[in-house]
């Protein structure tokens, strides 16, 4: 078993918010900053199933259904680049540690490393067994993590182009993967509800844990690295200890699943699902604080930047949102200004 459990270190939530009633007392209702409408593509506008934030907060990249991923530049918000070369459904974008590649992978079975800058196609992995659903990379290192619609995880050492190791999951159907904040373990999640846990060096199981009744859809470490937050089709978030994997508090609401989340500090964590809303919850609590509101369809990812205070949201309502959050101190009953939609 490894103890990978840090002291907490408390930060500021941001947020942009009024008032408001409609779950809990003192909840607030939070509006995004920008909208991205994607464009027509094919005769139709595209889905988005996966969004991702370089380090340093320039560069916003989205998984489509059109087979496409694109490229915004935060400052300007403009399109960068539409980087073309899958041939199915694009489920998830994942950033280099250093910012400069991006990996792309989906329903073709393909994993793509694209040059950030240029846009262009640096170099293309061996194939998955089956269709991929979530990736991650290695922090400060260059294996990036491949699971989809099998039983069978992919290392892929992305500097060699090859793959490094490969890892038995916990069941068929598999829809989640985390990675610790100091690269010590690796989770992943589907079908059955069970999470497995590896020495991610290694490669050897330090726990199996049986976290919910049906489907997981998501998986996220806290930024000490001292829980690990799972949620799905049950309609409820668990948080385990990564000291001996036991639970420590659940979280509950009725009205969705969960197809994703986020930490933004040790004390909050965001959820996005089938209600089209994004809740952010107060751990010391277990209650829901805040809906950031604005979307027409399900919420399928997020993206969290913690130094610049910046959430990214993506969704089945072809659209990404950008929410540029204030402290939450700031004026909660202030009126929200105007959304501005990029096009």
């Amino acid at each position: 078993m490894i103890n990978t459990a840090r002291p907490a270190v408390l930060l500021t939530t941001f947020v942009i918010a009024i008032c408001a009633t409609t779950e809990a007392a003192e909840l607030v209702r939070l509006a995004p900053s920008r909208v991205i409408e994607l464009g027509e593509s094919r005769g139709t506008a595209a889905v988005v199933s996966g969004v991702a934030l370089s380090p340093d907060g320039q560069r916003l990249a989205a998984a489509c259904d059109d087979h496409a991923v694109r490229l915004w530049d935060m400052r300007t918000h403009e399109l960068l680049h539409v980087l073309r070369g899958h041939t199915d459904w694009v489920r998830s974008v994942a950033f280099s540690s250093d910012g400069t590649h991006l990996a792309s992978a989906g329903s073709d079975r393909s994993v793509v490393i694209w040059d950030v800058t240029t846009g262009a196609r640096v170099r293309q992995l061996p194939n998955s067994p089956q269709a991929i659903f979530d990736l991650c990379f290695e922090p400060g290192g260059t294996r990036l993590v491949a699971g989809g619609f099998c039983d069978e995880i992919t290392v892929y050492d992305t500097s060699r182009g090859e793959i490094a190791r490969t890892l038995n999951g916990p069941c068929q159907d598999l829809r989640a993967l985390a990675m610790s904040p100091d690269g010590r373990l690796l989770a992943a999640a589907g079908r059955n509800g069970k999470i497995r846990v590896w020495d991610f060096n290694s490669g050897e199981t330090v726990a199996d844990i049986p976290a919910h009744p049906r489907r997981i859809h998501t998986l996220v470490f806290s930024p000490d690295g001292a829980l690990l937050a799972s949620a799905g089709d049950s309609q409820q978030v668990h948080l385990h200890s990564t000291t001996d994997w036991q639970p420590v508090r659940t979280l509950t609401y009725e009205s969705a699943k969960t197809l994703t989340l986020e930490f933004t500090d040790e004390q909050n964590l965001l959820t996005g699902g089938t209600d089209n809303l994004i809740r952010q919850w107060d751990l010391t609590t277990g209650e829901p604080r805040r809906l950031l509101v604005g979307h027409t369809g399900t919420v399928a990812a997020l993206s969290w930047h913690r130094p610049t205070g910046t959430l990214i949201s993506g969704s089945f309502d072809t659209t990404v949102r950008i929410w540029q959050l204030k402290p939450l101190e700031v004026d909660e009953t202030a009126a929200l200004p105007p959304t501005p939609t990029t096009r």
